[in-house]
């Protein structure tokens, strides 16, 4: 029956009856989670990367946009390019818009029928939304109308065009974020545009030529036009606000990955070696029953193939499930209709399953079907010195092609295998130096036997010290994270900029709008101007060219105060009260300018300097006023300014909103609470998608954790009936066991806390760019779980283990 002609059905039914026993489970079980992982994971990156496409494209209104200050060249309009989908243009302009008494500064857009080619254009009229501006209509900002006490159907004129308002701009498509930049915008056609009389030789216009089409085809479309000066195309590679979230994101998902693949190794190692040595007896019988070792590997690689050919596949399926679970909060963030995937998250699910399955296995395995007839129990451990190295160096290789520009991979991974060394020898010395105070029966007996089997306690301190270290990684990661963008734009955020305000305006528009607004910042008086000279040296020529920062080609604003603002972070120096200014310290290294230097500036034709008094750190994330240069109060005395506050409008005091704009129509107000809501929304949307990514790593960390004990239990059986044999009680045996797994559960565990502390320093600092703090109620909390989790799970297990002693020996 056992020899090499064995039928196939025969090692088929054979292996199905050991796929059903438990003793596979666990490994099946760590292959799913490793498959489903990383499968979801890769794919939920992959709809990242489309999302990111999506809101770039979004912003920019189309694929690509050409940009200048002359008309666009009419072969770029009339060209014929394939895979170009579409074109459409339009003509920016400022001008003023009369309307009987009423005057304003407005932004003008002259637009086509199929203007946005991406993202979304609402426009109200008659409770009725639309989504283009067709030819003989105008459209205005709702701000604008109450500004100016306008309705619908009102007269208004922009320049020679005389038209009546036809609706609402409910929603633009592209918002800006910055506040400065914006005037209130009205919408006309571009067949109107000629109408208006606004374009004028020497006129400031802005042309855009929005274009859908292919990667290739663009290539095409950017060698039509030979760019002058004054041109310039812009495509997604320009950074987002949405895009930084996304980029974070995707950063993290990189991070659970690894901490899944960690785990699940571990698992999958602990669980080999416990299945080699239940399976050495069955083939040191089947040897002896005349199975040779043909017939064995056969038997073992048929079994395995099966279990590992049904564990990819439901690993395959429960990520495809978990991908669709994780794509709900992205939704609206994603491409409609979405792509079918490609095949690289499949690829990459496999292939880094089985290069880590074979060392974690195949080493184990080997030794399997070498097993003689003799146990041999001086062999050498199963897993060797070089097995354990090639454990390591295949996943290694893999994840090197995988993830080789991703610095969050190997910031894990080096961090992981010195902090597992150095948790194990902490671990082993904390232990034998506590035996040595430790005078209770219980404890000692418990601390006595970890100390006689380091080795055996090492790696299981070791599993139990990742698990819990890779899960608080993740959870202070997430939380960080997620303070991070909750510090940047928090529900109580400003949401109205107002500026243009005048001196004389000034107190009487703070009092009114302290009746009804939230959050008001201080009055900032507002001065347009630019640096000159840097220690008498042009700034231009100082900083190495006028390329080196946008400071040096535009006019900044600049502001005065007493003091910094306190949601500002003093790098270096000290705030001044004469005769200084603070530098933003983006701009100080750019232009290369430090505390002590004096800078010469022009605002209003007037000329003044300054030294510098510190260098600030400016978070430009957040809905507050900021600025590059802040003067003391004598600096600026001679300059005449306006001012600027922000604050937070709740949609209940609609009315007063529309009763100050009226009261006070020459000061520009910028309403960003659209903005805001969208922001928080995709924030919102992100968190949730984290959270469920979370969720998966902590399922990883308790298999680990759950396999490790189950496995510590059953090495107990030998130890149970030494215990029984020499008088102890069942209370006694089983408490020895709750101060053993306590013990270890507890040190384990504040050791994990240390070295989570240090992993997610370096990747909060290297990769994600924001500030680590002691996360010091994961000392406390994850200890006492962690302790009583292992009590509770073990107290089955031990129970059981003691009763079923007790019946044989009865």
């Amino acid at each position: 029956m056992m020899n090499n002609r064995s039928p196939l059905k025969f090692y088929y039914q054979w292996s199905l009856r050991e796929l059903r026993s438990s003793q596979l489970w666990p490994i099946a079980i760590a292959i799913v989670l490793i498959v489903a992982s990383i499968f979801s994971m890769s794919a939920i990156s992959e709809r990242m990367s489309q999302a990111i496409d999506k809101q770039g494209k979004d912003a920019l209104l189309g694929d690509i946009v050409f940009e200048s200050a002359n008309p666009p060249p009419s072969l770029l309009l009339d060209a014929q390019v394939d895979g170009v989908d579409a074109k459409s243009l339009m003509t920016r302009f400022s001008t003023m818009m009369f309307s009987g008494t009423s005057m304003k500064l407005v932004m003008v857009k002259a637009v086509e029928e199929n203007y946005p080619l991406r993202g979304n254009l609402k426009l109200e009229r008659d409770g009725k939304i639309q989504d283009h501006v067709e030819p003989g209509t105008v459209w205005l900002d709702k701000s604008l109308m109450t500004e100016l006490g306008l309705k619908v159907g009102d007269d208004v004129a922009i320049g020679d065009l005389e038209s009546t308002i036809t609706g609402v701009i409910a929603e633009e498509p592209g918002i800006s974020f910055n506040p400065f930049r914006q005037l209130s915008t009205v919408y006309i056609s571009q067949k109107d545009l000629s109408q208006t009389g606004a374009i004028q030789v020497g006129s400031r216009v802005e042309y855009n030529v929005f274009i859908n089409a292919s990667s290739s085809a663009i290539d095409n479309v950017k060698k039509l036009v030979e760019l002058q000066p004054g041109d310039e195309w812009e495509d997604t590679d320009k950074e987002s606000r949405a895009s930084q979230i996304f980029d974070k994101t995707r950063q993290y998902v990189s991070m659970i990955v690894v901490v899944i693949v960690l785990m699940a190794t571990a698992t999958l190692v602990v669980t080999s070696q416990s299945y080699v040595k239940s399976r050495s007896g069955i083939i040191r019988a089947l040897r002896s029953m005349g199975a040779n070792k043909g017939w064995i590997k056969r038997w073992l690689v048929v079994q395995l193939g099966m279990m590992l050919g049904a564990s990819i596949v439901i690993g395959l399926l429960l990520g495809i499930a978990f991908e669709r679970l994780l794509r709900i909060p992205l939704a609206s963030l994603l491409p409609d209709p979405l792509p079918v995937l490609t095949f690289q998250p499949y690829l990459i699910a496999i292939v880094m399953c089985i290069s880590v399955l074979i060392p974690a296995m195949g080493l184990p395995i080997s030794r399997l079907w070498k097993t003689g007839i003799q146990s041999d129990r001086g062999q050498k451990p199963i897993l060797s010195v070089l097995g354990r190295a090639h454990i390591i160096l295949l996943p290694l290789v893999v994840m090197l092609v995988l993830f080789n520009g991703n610095i969050i991979v190997w910031l894990m991974l080096a961090g992981v295998v010195v902090l597992f060394v150095v948790l194990g020898g902490v671990s082993l010395g904390i232990i034998s130096f506590a035996n040595k105070l430790v005078v209770h029966p219980v404890l000692k007996l418990a601390l006595t036997r970890m100390n006689h089997t380091k080795f055996l306690t090492g790696l299981q301190l070791g599993a139990l010290s990742l698990s819990l270290m890779l899960i608080s990684v993740v959870w202070m990661v997430k939380t960080d994270l997620f303070s991070d963008w909750q510090s940047v734009l928090p529900d109580n955020s400003p949401n109205v900029f107002a500026f243009n305000i005048s001196t004389a305006q000034k107190d009487s528009y703070h009092d009114q709008i302290s009746e009804f607004a939230t959050e008001i910042s201080p009055m900032f008086p507002i001065v347009r101007g630019r640096i000159t000279e840097i220690n008498g040296e042009n700034a231009a020529q100082h900083a190495g060219g006028e390329d080196k920062s946008n400071a040096l080609r535009r006019e900044l604003n600049f502001t005065w105060a007493n003091s910094i603002p306190d949601y500002n972070k003093v790098l270096s120096g000290v705030w001044t009260n004469s005769n200084g200014v603070s530098v933003e310290s983006g701009v100080a290294e750019e232009l290369n300018i430090k505390v002590g230097d004096k800078l010469s500036f022009v605002a209003n034709s007037i000329t003044f300097s300054a030294v510098v008094n510190s260098i600030r750190e400016v978070e430009w994330r957040s809905m507050k006023p900021n600025f590059f240069f802040i003067f003391t109060p004598d600096v600026m005395k001679e300059i005449n300014s306006s001012w600027l506050v922000s604050y937070r409008l709740d949609d209940t005091f609609e009315n007063q909103f529309s009763d100050l704009s009226r009261h006070f129509p020459t000061v520009s107000v910028i309403d960003l609470r659209v903005l805001t809501e969208k922001i928080q929304g995709l924030l919102g949307q992100v968190v949730w998608a984290i959270s469920l990514l979370s969720l998966l790593a902590v399922m990883a960390g308790l298999l680990l954790i759950v396999t490790v004990l189950a496995l510590s239990i059953s090495t107990r059986r030998d130890e149970v009936k030494v215990y029984r044999t020499l008088g102890s009680s069942q209370k006694r045996i089983q408490w020895t066991l709750f101060a053993e797994f306590g013990f270890m559960g507890a040190l384990g565990s504040i050791v994990a806390c240390a070295g989570a502390e240090l992993i997610v320093t370096l990747v909060n600092q290297h990769v994600f760019g924001i500030e680590s703090s002691l996360h010091w109620g994961l000392y406390m909390t994850l200890p006492i779980i962690t302790v009583l989790g292992l009590i509770l799970m073990i107290y089955r297990s031990s129970h059981v283990l003691i009763k079923q002693f007790y019946q044989q020996t009865n």
